[in-house]
């Protein structure tokens, strides 16, 4: 019932003659007292509602906990960051990495280490310049390093163009089915090259699967910390084998896998 009195106050105020950005303002400041006090069992309109205030007022970068703030990039789709970010060494993590694929080899087991892409493009304004994003340059110094200890590497990033947030939901941090599905058919042709890996094609063919897409479904967990109305919601889309398939699923606690 409060979701509703609210809701229904907002679209009169959008609906009168005096629809400033002051006026707007002015109307959340009246009610976010008592919204507040009727949210904090964290119900999630509360989120939206402080989301609509961040999108009102043009906010680009929406404070989280330190790891999770959101930042809005220049195409509306959100990500991860921190004002006043620094580039990370990340020789350690590469060094450890390295020494890690040297034990394997002294088990005769082949090593190669995968670069999966970033969600903000590499060499491409999309964040504003205060909320500069080092991912691209981290993964760069990762893998020159782990070549230069002569370690094999694949760099997906290499084969999925340049505008890379169209592989990500919008509202999260992780691959949609586009992106997981060329990453797969990208990461099957490195290891194929490499060591000789025999491929199932008609996995790795689009044209093999129906493309089903159920629009407006989504919400991930950088559209959750803002709100739907900061930032919208995904669409879901699911690739349905039109070859024959057999697969079996079982969890050890289960008692019955699930065969189909």
């Amino acid at each position: 019932a409060m979701r509703a009195s609210v809701l229904k106050a907002w679209h009169a105020r959008e609906d009168q003659s005096d629809n400033s950005l002051l006026t707007k303002l002015e109307f959340v400041a009246d009610q976010t007292e008592g919204t507040l006090n009727a949210a904090l069992d964290r119900e999630h309109y509360f989120i939206g509602l402080y989301g609509g205030v961040q999108k009102l007022t043009r906010q680009r970068f929406v404070e989280d906990s330190y790891s999770y703030s959101v930042i809005r990039m220049n195409n509306g789709a959100l990500t991860f960051g921190s004002v006043g970010q620094a580039q990370k060494d990340v020789s350690h993590n590469a060094q450890a990495t390295a020494d890690f694929a040297a034990r394997l080899e002294d088990h005769g087991i082949p090593f190669t280490a995968v670069m999966t892409p970033q969600k903000v493009p590499q060499g491409v304004d999309i964040v504003p310049a205060a909320l500069k994003d080092y991912h691209n340059e981290e993964a760069d110094q990762f893998l020159s390093l782990l070549e230069a200890e002569g370690f094999h590497t694949a760099d997906l990033r290499d084969g999925m163009g340049g505008d890379l947030t169209q592989y990500f939901f919008r509202t999260d941090h992780h691959w949609n089915a586009d992106g997981a599905f060329l990453g797969n058919a990208l990461m099957t042709a490195a290891l194929s090259e490499q060591y000789g890996f025999i491929p199932f094609e008609q996995g790795l063919e689009q044209g093999q699967f129906a493309r089903l897409v159920y629009e407006d479904l989504f919400l991930g967990s950088q559209g959750k910390r803002v709100g739907t109305r900061y930032a919208g919601v995904d669409d879901f889309v699911l690739y349905s084998p039109e070859f024959p398939t057999n697969l079996t699923y079982q969890v050890s606690e289960a008692a019955v896998p699930r065969t189909g």
